[in-house]
């Protein structure tokens, strides 16, 4: 069965969420993008959201951007970004799959610069 659908949505929640959900139904959530909130927060929100409204997540820029060095972040400053194969970029990422999880996301979202390119391993 090859069907086209199109799906309407907003990034976050520029209107009331009653009036948000009578007319999208896809929400891209943003405020992972700078630190994951808990998953009781994502529960709470699905728990308020009609099933038939979907969601997408953002996952967080300190995974690939390189955080300013009064970041409120666990770890080492140096151990975030670039994609870098280290304990805190790996926990913020395992932060925001139980977030996306908690609100039954069936997107995830990667922001990147516009320099980032295809590179071989």
């Amino acid at each position: 069965m090859d069907q086209k659908s199109i799906r309407v949505g907003t990034v976050g929640f520029p209107v009331s969420k009653k009036y948000l959900f009578s007319c999208a139904d896809v929400i891209e959530l943003q405020d992972s993008f700078n630190n994951p909130p808990k998953s009781q927060s994502g529960k709470k929100l699905r728990s308020e959201t009609p099933a038939n409204v979907s969601f997408s997540v953002q996952l967080p820029k300190h995974l690939f951007l390189q955080p300013a060095s009064n970041a409120k972040l666990v770890g080492e400053i140096s151990n975030y970004g670039e994609f870098q194969n280290t304990e805190e970029n790996r926990q913020l990422f395992n932060k925001a799959i139980k977030y996306a999880d908690s609100v039954n996301a069936d997107t995830l979202v990667l922001i990147t610069p516009s320099s980032f390119t295809p590179a071989k391993p």
